[in-house]
């Protein structure tokens, strides 16, 4: 009900970036809320579970009018934070989240012909994108030649997937800790 709500909030035919991180209680939420925007008429491009500055990049950088990244809280492991991005990566304007609460609760949802049904795809090249993006706004060639040599503890977290690459690139020497993502 709550992606139907979102998807009822903006124009039918338009396309949303889904994301989620490694833990099990957002993954089947992500799920729950990637069956309610084709419903309204909403596009999924799901970049999987990618830290969620990648995911914000993405959303800018494809077009998409907005995105949704599943967290758990890193306050309350007992509690899962739902974050909605506007078109520029940005969070949701608190009248733009009052909208979709309206629609929420009122269950006033837009429901759509079976011709106007959303697609679900995965977005190709998410890290590679990013990557691409993120050392063009740098000067490569001298973080090269520092020779830099660091400690990065991963946590356990998506950004193992995306640090060792741009680290890589830039001849950063790195001695990692839990590399390895943990649901």
């Amino acid at each position: 009900r709550l992606g139907a709500a979102f998807g009822a909030t903006l124009p039918r035919g338009s396309t949303v970036i889904i994301n989620r991180d490694p833990h099990l209680s957002p993954r089947m939420l992500k799920r729950g809320i990637i069956s309610g925007l084709p419903s309204a008429g909403i596009n999924v491009q799901d970049t999987r579970s990618v830290p969620i500055p990648v995911a914000r990049y993405i959303a800018r950088k494809t077009g998409a009018v907005g995105g949704v990244h599943i967290r758990l809280s890193p306050y309350d492991a007992r509690v899962v934070d739902i974050k909605f991005m506007d078109s520029r990566g940005l969070n949701l304007s608190k009248d733009t989240e009052r909208s979709i609460e309206r629609v929420f609760f009122r269950e006033d949802f837009r429901r759509v012909y079976l011709d106007e049904v959303g697609v679900i795809a995965y977005q190709p090249r998410v890290i590679e994108t990013y990557t691409e993006a993120f050392l063009a706004c740098l000067n490569v060639q001298a973080i090269q030649e520092a020779q830099f040599a660091i400690v990065v503890d991963y946590a356990n977290a998506p950004t193992s997937l995306v640090l060792p690459g741009v680290l890589g690139r830039l001849g950063v020497k790195v001695v990692e800790l839990n590399a390895a993502i943990d649901e």
